[in-house]
C-alpha cells in the first residue's frame, strides 16, 4: 500500500505536526501503509517511523525541481506459514542532474520553447533599484513591500498581508521583462479581498511571527528557525508562510512569548487601530483558504467562516494584475516604508548579521 501525496513530511515543528505537511502524521497515524512518497516542503529525505500496529513504514521525499527521484525497490517472499508476503522495501534518492535529455524531446518541443522564450523576453516596466527576497527573511523589505502596495491597490484595502515566495530571488534594476515576475511572485494565486477584525489581524500576525522568529533572552540567542549541517544552513520552518503586513504600524517584540508580541500602535494612515473595527484586508488566495493557518489556528476561523468573509476574488492569478500594475507605472521606484520592525533592535540587528551569513555568507 503506498501513499502518494502533495504534502511534506511535517518535521518543521518541533512538537507538532503541521496539518499542511501531514505525511508523517499519517505514516504514523494511518494503519495498512507500508510506503509514503511526498513532497511539497522540498526537502529531500529517506526515514523510516512506526505506526499504531508497530510496524515500520517508509517516507520518502524527493526534494524539488526534478533534482531526486524516489526509488523504492519492493522485495516481496511468500511466507507460507502467514500466508501472506514478507515485505522488503530498499529506498534511494536517485539524482538525476546529470542525465542526458533526450534529442527527440528537444526538437520536439523546441518550436514552442521558442514561442514562451519571446513571450517572457517582452519588457513590462523598469526598476529603479534591485531588490531580493534575502532580505525579506529578517524583517520589512523593498521586495515585500512592492507586492504589498499593489494588492492593497489593486483590493482598494486598508491592509494587506503577504509573504516572500521565494528563498533566494534577486530582481535587477532597469529593465523587468515578463521572466522577472515570476521571481516576484512564484505561484499562480488569486487575490482575495477578506473582512477582518482588528483582533483577528493581530492573532494572524502572532501565528505567523511564531512561526518565523524564535523567542530571544539576549542578542547571542538564535532569532530564525534554522538547522545546520555538513550540507550547510536551511530554515527548517515555511518562509512562504512568513507573512507580515501593509496599512499598519506595528513591532514585533522577540523577547515576549507567542501572544504577546504584536504591538500595533495604528494604521499606518494615521487613524486609530481598533480590535473590535471591520478591516478591508488584501491577501492571496492560498492563504485566504486558510494556507499556512494563519486565519484558522491563527485568528480562530472556521474553513466555513472563511468562506463567508469572503468580499471579492481576482478571476486572474496575481502575477498577471502585478505586471499590469508595473505596465501601467513604467518606472517603479521600490521603497521600503518600514511600517514594522523587530525589537529589542539591538537582538535583532546581532541576529540578523549572523544568520543572514549562516544562510547566504556575506552580504
Amino acid at each position: 500500500m503506498i501513499g502518494l501525496f502533495h504534502s511534506g513530511a511535517g518535521e518543521e515543528h518541533e512538537n507538532e505536526m503541521s496539518h499542511e505537511n501531514a505525511s508523517i502524521l499519517i505514516a504514523k497515524q494511518v494503519p495498512g501503509i507500508d510506503m509514503v512518497i511526498c513532497g511539497h516542503d522540498h526537502h529531500e529525505q529517506i526515514a523510516w517511523f512506526e505506526n499504531t500496529d508497530k510496524e515500520k513504514v517508509l517516507v520518502i521525499n524527493p526534494k524539488s525541481r526534478a533534482q531526486f527521484l524516489a526509488e523504492v525497490v519492493v522485495d516481496l517472499k511468500w511466507n507460507n506459514e502467514k500466508k501472506s508476503y514478507d515485505k522488503t522495501l530498499k529506498p534511494n534518492l536517485v539524482q538525476i542532474s546529470d542525465v542526458q535529455k533526450s534529442k527527440a524531446y528537444v526538437e520536439h518541443f523546441t518550436p514552442l520553447f521558442k514561442e514562451v522564450e519571446a513571450y517572457v523576453s517582452r519588457k513590462v516596466g523598469s526598476f529603479k533599484k534591485s531588490i531580493s527576497t534575502k532580505d525579506a527573511m529578517f524583517g520589512d523589505s523593498p521586495f515585500i513591500d512592492l507586492i504589498q502596495n499593489i494588492q492593497m491597490d489593486l483590493a482598494d484595502a486598508d491592509i494587506s498581508f503577504a509573504a516572500p515566495l521565494s528563498y533566494n530571488a534577486t530582481i535587477d534594476s532597469g529593465e523587468l521583462q515578463v521572466r522577472d515576475l515570476f521571481k516576484l511572485y512564484r505561484f499562480e494565486n488569486l487575490l482575495y479581498t477578506m473582512n477582518l477584525s482588528g483582533k483577528e489581524i493581530k492573532d494572524f500576525l502572532e501565528f505567523s511571527y511564531n512561526n518565523w522568529f524564535q523567542q530571544m533572552k539576549s542578542a547571542n540567542d538564535p532569532m530564525l528557525y534554522i538547522s545546520t549541517t555538513e550540507k550547510g544552513s536551511r530554515l527548517t520552518t515555511m518562509f512562504f508562510n512568513y507573512d507580515s503586513a501593509e496599512g499598519i504600524d506595528y513591532t514585533v517584540d522577540v523577547s515576549k512569548p507567542y501572544g504577546k508580541r504584536i504591538k500595533i500602535s495604528g494604521l499606518s494612515s494615521g487613524e486609530k487601530f481598533d480590535d473590535n473595527k471591520i478591516y478591508r484586508v488584501a491577501l492571496n488566495s492560498y492563504r485566504g483558504n486558510g494556507g499556512g493557518n494563519h486565519l484558522t489556528e491563527g485568528a480562530g476561523l472556521t474553513k466555513e467562516e472563511l468562506t463567508t468573509r469572503l468580499i471579492n476574488s481576482t478571476t486572474k492569478d496575481l502575477r498577471y494584475y502585478l505586471m499590469k500594475w508595473i505596465e501601467e507605472k513604467g518606472m517603479v521606484d521600490i521603497k521600503c516604508d518600514n511600517n514594522w520592525k523587530v525589537v529589542p533592535e539591538k537582538w535583532h540587528d546581532t541576529a540578523s548579521k549572523k544568520e543572514y551569513e549562516l544562510l547566504y555568507g556575506e552580504r
